[in-house]
């Protein structure tokens, strides 16, 4: 456990997980729990260390297993430590991904109210329609979005075709073609 902790400590990080891994064999093939939950404790760290809070998580979980029913009530404090770490340190990256997430919705949700803006726009012929979408948002805004994939785009020019319902109708259908280069 602890020269796993000082491995993680200096940065060596494969060597640490293969000394934590065989404290975690040789502690399983003799059978013995209190043994085993120090094992489980230095995997932990390492995993923490590194960074995959995920595999930290999965070894305290064990730990923490393990000292239920037993006379281990000051041992179970450090892989409860080890857990409530992992889970605080996975919360914040789970968080950082929702909010990245989130930005990313909210550039495309303005990118469509654009887009219906112009088709819903009245004073915007059908024939000018096509015109109008590429005049207001470029292909390089479509892109920078990741409304457009970039390797699609690679010596053609992206066409937004729209066909418009007659006007009594509601709805209007967006289809995104790919369109062959020109040759001018």
């Amino acid at each position: 456990m602890v020269l796993g902790w000082c491995l993680a400590e200096l940065g060596d990080f494969p060597e640490a997980v293969a000394r934590t891994d065989e404290a975690m064999a040789r502690a399983e093939a003799v059978d013995r729990a209190y043994w085993l939950v120090h094992a489980c404790c230095g995997s932990g760290l390492v995993h923490l260390r590194r960074g995959v809070f995920d595999q930290a998580t999965v070894v305290a979980e064990r730990a923490v297993a393990l000292c239920r029913g037993r006379d281990f009530a000051a041992l179970w404090a450090i892989p409860a430590a080890i857990l409530g770490a992992a889970y605080a340190r996975a919360g914040r990256e789970l968080e950082d991904f929702r909010r990245a997430v989130a930005r990313s919705t909210n550039a495309k949700v303005r990118l469509l109210r654009e887009l219906g803006r112009i088709i819903l726009d009245p004073a915007v012929t059908d024939a000018e329609l096509r015109a109008a979408i590429h005049a207001k948002i470029s292909t390089e805004a479509l892109r920078a979005r990741g409304c457009v994939d970039a390797k699609a785009l690679s010596g053609s020019r992206c066409v937004v075709a729209i066909t418009r319902a007659p006007r009594s109708a509601s709805s209007s259908r967006i289809a995104w073609a790919r369109a062959a280069p020109s040759s001018g």
